[in-house]
């Protein structure tokens, strides 16, 4: 039996993070772009405090977007890097990235600039 008191769970609150990733892309192999990703201001790799992982919102455009809410699909990875694969119709194409920080229940921190990139 355990003492009142004791063996009790505490939940803590885990703040949105407050800071922007920044985006480093390689696109040298044909139909993939990897995309790295640290916290912006930073000289270390990895994500801050308090986030759990990155969210990359992203789209194939033939204009460049106006806000992040053209962006309509979204991917979420919790450790650099990440890689978006292509079909082959894709090589050429612009594809426009912005990523935003998420803590473990989801909540977003700002959004990053939106980077472009030409799928090889």
């Amino acid at each position: 039996m355990i003492p009142a008191g004791q063996g009790t769970i505490r939940a803590t609150c885990t703040p949105a993070p407050k800071t922007i990733p920044k985006l480093e892309l390689d696109n040298s192999i044909i139909r993939q772009i990897t995309v790295h990703f640290r916290d912006a201001g930073s000289d270390r790799r990895g994500k801050p405090a308090h986030a759990h992982g990155v969210e990359l919102r992203r789209a194939i455009l033939d204009n460049p977007p106006q806000s992040v809410e053209d962006l309509t699909k979204s991917a979420f990875d919790t450790a650099s890097p990440y890689t978006f694969k292509f079909d082959e119709a894709e090589r050429g194409k612009a594809l426009y990235i912005c990523p935003c920080w998420e803590n473990s229940r989801g909540e977003k921190g700002p959004f990053g600039k939106i980077v472009k990139a030409i799928v090889p």
